[in-house]
């Protein structure tokens, strides 16, 4: 796929950027595109598949409104989508431009500029906010990739009724739900917005290029309503998994590690 190329691209000058220092050559960095952060992925999927575990009140109330909300408008699709349509052939909207933030065009290369950054600062955090957002856009891109394949729901332009699907294996041109636009858009807001929740007004800004390109998709007619809805709330809901992770649960065991140099000799206490 292209953004792999792309990542094999823009990270794979890390080593050369990573600052060093006589303690970090015995600890090894958590932050880096290495063995150890590619073996994170699956706890992390679990973590996330886990979630509603850790649901409290407010959040199955969201959750149910957004069950309820998708169930009315999937049986009212056709007539949504109409409505929609009408209004933007009628006002000359056009809102292709919103569908770069949904694949990866400007996400890929921020994160890499938000990971060279914190290499070339030994920041911590801004390594940890490019790689767990670099997780989050690939399980946005590969979740939507795998239900739609699942699913196979029929597209506007198919001009069939929008209750079918084909299900796995028949009619890979039928391909609208979720939308990956959208999912990928909102997995990486929600995320971009948890680790950097000391800044709401950053946050606002991430949900706002989300919601356009949501807005986007439904103004195309490339997706039925409520395959917008179900792709923004799943990368909602992946999002908040994968910060809660990467930022309060990485995992992280305890050890004590002897490190030297000219200043002298001691331990140090990794968790």
């Amino acid at each position: 796929m292209r953004w792999l190329i792309i990542l094999s691209l823009i990270f794979g000058i890390q080593q050369k950027v990573a600052a060093q220092d006589s303690i970090s050559d015995h600890i090894q960095n958590d932050y880096r595109l290495n063995l150890a952060y590619m073996k994170s992925y699956g706890p992390a999927a679990l973590h996330v598949v886990k979630s509603p575990a850790r649901f409290d009140t407010k959040d199955w109330i969201f959750t149910g409104s957004v069950v309820a909300g998708l169930t009315v408008l999937y049986f009212n699709d056709l007539e949504v989508y109409e409505k929609i349509q009408s209004i933007s052939s009628a006002q000359g909207q056009s809102f292709a431009w919103t569908e770069i933030f949904g694949n990866g065009l400007v996400t890929l290369p921020s994160l890499a500029a938000i990971f060279i950054y914190g290499s070339v600062k030994n920041h911590d955090h801004s390594r940890n906010v490019a790689l767990t957002g670099l997780q989050a856009f690939v399980f946005g891109a590969e979740g939507a990739f795998l239900l739609k394949h699942l699913t196979h729901r029929v597209r506007p332009d198919m001009e069939m009724n929008p209750n079918q699907w084909f299900g796995p294996f028949h009619r890979f041109d039928a391909d609208a739900f979720p939308s990956g636009h959208a999912m990928r858009a909102f997995v990486m807001a929600t995320t971009l917005a948890g680790m950097y929740d000391d800044k709401p007004w950053l946050g606002a800004g991430f949900y706002a290029l989300a919601g356009l390109t949501a807005y986007g998709r439904l103004v195309s007619g490339e997706h039925w309503p409520s395959d917008v809805l179900a792709g923004a709330a799943l990368g909602y809901f992946i999002g908040r998994g994968l910060v809660h992770f990467n930022k309060f649960n990485a995992g992280r065991k305890a050890e004590i590690i002897p490190f030297s140099g000219s200043g002298g000799f001691g331990l140090v206490l990794r968790f």
